[in-house]
């Protein structure tokens, strides 16, 4: 496996961290981890990242591919 990230996998990890950036300060995630919601993330962030077609780490039970975080590297 190389040590360096693709092209594609760079844009994705600038993309997603600033979608994260503008989307979810941190009392957000605060409230979302205390919250203890099973999914561990918002319904409406899941909208948002399904348009930027994110949706390899999401749960099949929530319209993703159920493959995890490592989904999007694979």
């Amino acid at each position: 496996m190389p040590l360096a990230l693709t092209e594609d996998q760079d844009l994705l990890a600038r993309t997603a961290s600033e979608f994260v950036a503008a989307s979810s300060p941190l009392a957000r995630l605060r409230k979302l981890r205390d919250s203890r919601d099973e999914r561990g993330y918002g319904l409406d962030r899941l909208a948002r990242m399904a348009e930027l077609g994110w949706t390899a780490s999401v749960r099949r039970q929530d319209g993703g591919l159920g493959m995890g975080w490592r989904g999007w590297y694979w």
